[in-house]
């Protein structure tokens, strides 16, 4: 698996390296508003979701997977070479790119590991780190190239010239995934329709919880222009989401872990609070600053850590294995349905007032938590044992 987990690690560095300072050239330099921004990113991460769908579903009929790891690295590096002309349109067309790239990758590279790992929470723990690793390591350099080489709007070029190169190297590395199974699984019968729909109905009520959780998540784009029109200085806001990559980083390993040791919900539960308190915490940034910034960026930091690892193991805890890959890719469009509405809704909100974003998020997180304490006390959902 490690050549999966070293593309994970250089294309989150590639992509924070590419694609951090996308919100501010779309609002400062080409003068879009933040609904522009928010169907920008929200768009492009329900177009990402919906080729998890096929990609996963692919996954589990395909023979040879290596052309599902391959060809997402190809778009990734394409994506980063659009960036180099900078208008509206090829910044669109490369933000769409790299989540195509993204969506094509995720399914596949999810269930990979899940397919290939007893310890599946230890396992989407680590791949987690190894992503928010690199998405440490990416915005960093953006933020530091400020302190170092002079400002961000002089050294563009510079910036995505490096990561192309680091995508390229993931490209490279792609080649070397392994098709050959490690673990010996049980796979039936093979892929059966029916199945699938008994499958889909043991998870519906997972289905529907996540896609009220992403209701309330909206896009990284609105926090870190929400400290910015607070005052903080640049190099904070640019390395915002560094910052809250650093928390997936050390959380995400000791999450997994909980949820091999059947903590599942309690880790759930941990995920959807984060996510109501860091709403909490960012409608009192004029009155607390930096202390408001800080703890609501490490809630936003333990509730991404907790989606990533939470909702696949519980997934894979409840398909069989040759349904991996689709169950992944139903999962990720109802999340991709979920994130493109609160983008554009938190973008419209707050251009009147990034309060209104952070109520509507919050609204949601509340009902998320209420669906999750349900499902605690009624879960009658089998196990699946491999």
């Amino acid at each position: 698996m490690l050549p999966v987990f070293l593309m994970n690690f250089l294309f989150a560095i590639s992509t924070t390296v590419g694609m951090t300072f996308i919100p501010l050239l779309v609002t400062d330099n080409l003068g879009m508003s933040l609904l522009v921004l928010g169907l920008i990113e929200g768009g492009s991460e329900l177009a990402s979701n919906i080729l998890r769908l096929i990609t996963g579903n692919v996954f589990d009929r395909a023979r040879n997977r290596r052309l599902l790891f391959v060809t997402p690295a190809l778009l990734a590096l394409i994506s980063k070479v659009i960036l180099s002309f900078p208008n509206p349109w090829t910044i669109i067309t490369a933000k769409v790119t790299e989540r195509i790239a993204n969506g094509a990758f995720a399914a596949p590279r999810d269930a990979y590991v899940g397919e290939n790992s007893k310890n599946k929470g230890t396992a989407l723990g680590f791949l987690s780190s190894a992503k928010t690793f690199g998405c440490v390591l990416g915005p960093v350099i953006v933020s530091g190239s400020t302190l170092l080489i002079g400002p961000l709007q002089e050294n563009i070029m510079t910036i995505i010239f490096l990561a192309c190169f680091i995508n390229f190297i993931g490209f490279i590395i792609s080649f070397f995934v392994s098709t050959t199974k490690r673990i010996t699984i049980n796979l039936g019968t093979g892929f059966n329709l029916g199945e699938l729909k008994e499958t889909c109905k043991n998870l519906r009520f997972l289905f529907v919880l996540s896609l009220l959780f992403f209701f309330g998540r909206f896009n990284d784009g609105v926090i870190m222009l929400c400290l910015k029109k607070n005052g903080f200085p640049e190099w904070f806001y640019l390395a915002t989401i560094s910052f809250f990559n650093f928390v997936m980083l050390l959380i995400s390993p000791l999450m997994g872990y909980q949820i091999d040791k059947k903590r599942e919900y309690q880790i759930l539960f941990i995920t959807i609070l984060a996510l109501l308190v860091f709403n909490i915490f960012f409608l009192q940034l004029e009155s607390f600053g930096w202390i408001s910034a800080c703890l609501g960026i490490v809630c936003w930091g333990i509730q991404r850590a907790g989606a990533q690892i939470t909702f696949s193991s519980m997934i894979f805890r409840r398909t069989p294995v040759k349904f991996y890959g689709t169950a992944i890719g139903i999962y990720s469009l109802l999340t991709g349905i979920g994130f493109f509405i609160s983008s554009t809704i938190s973008g419209y909100l707050a251009q009147t007032s990034f309060n209104l974003a952070f109520i509507f998020s919050g609204v949601f997180a509340f009902l998320a938590l209420i669906l999750a304490l349900y499902m605690y006390y009624n879960d009658k959902s089998q196990i699946v044992d491999l």
